[in-house]
């Protein structure tokens, strides 16, 4: 049996406990070897955890909370379309990407359409960019300590879409691409 000596004195406030008042620090032992015991537990059960989720990522799998625009399907860490916000999403990122909108008249057209939040609440600007800069809605599920993995999920934009609208939402023209040999247009050099 463990023996620590804290030089502790217990003093009780309530009154039925008085007679207690002045006993040796044994009581406050066992309680630090408890507490001890039960957060060497938490830490272990904390860190299994973490592997398991590490390891379902890895799977292509997204075991955190749904992404606006998804749903949790059948088996756990699973996300599938979630109607119409799914469809309401896409075509406004599509409207920027194309050009037809900026991304504050995207949102706006998409708030119009009726796209919420989970929780019933509409959309700000800034969770908006925020959402626009999220690479999962192109199939790519990004975690800052495990890396990007292709995820499981139906992708709203391909990879080649979210570049463009990267470069969309920052200011930035696409760039020319001159063709350097054309054999139907031979007088071209």
């Amino acid at each position: 049996d463990l023996e620590l000596d804290y030089d502790v004195q217990l003093i009780f406030c309530d009154p039925s406990q008085h007679k207690l008042n002045g006993t040796d620090a044994r009581a406050f032992s066992k309680f630090v070897e408890k507490l001890s015991e039960a957060e060497e537990e938490n830490e272990e059960k904390g860190a299994l955890n973490k592997s398991r989720m590490q390891d379902r990522f890895q799977q292509g799998y997204f075991p955190f909370p749904v992404k606006l625009g998804y749903k949790q399907g059948s088996v756990a860490g699973l996300h599938v379309p979630n109607e119409p916000a799914f469809s309401i999403l896409r075509t406004a990122l599509y409207k920027i990407i194309e050009g037809t909108h900026t991304p504050k008249e995207a949102l706006q057209w998409a708030t119009t359409e009726g796209l919420l939040t989970e929780s019933g609440k509409h959309i700000d600007m800034y969770r908006w960019m925020k959402l626009l800069k999220q690479p999962y809605y192109c199939g790519i599920m990004k975690v800052a300590d495990w890396g990007s993995q292709k995820g499981l999920h139906t992708a709203m934009i391909t990879s080649r879409q979210f570049e463009e609208l990267q470069h969309r939402i920052q200011g930035v023209k696409p760039k020319y691409k001159r063709m350097h040999y054309n054999p139907n247009l031979p007088l071209q050099k």
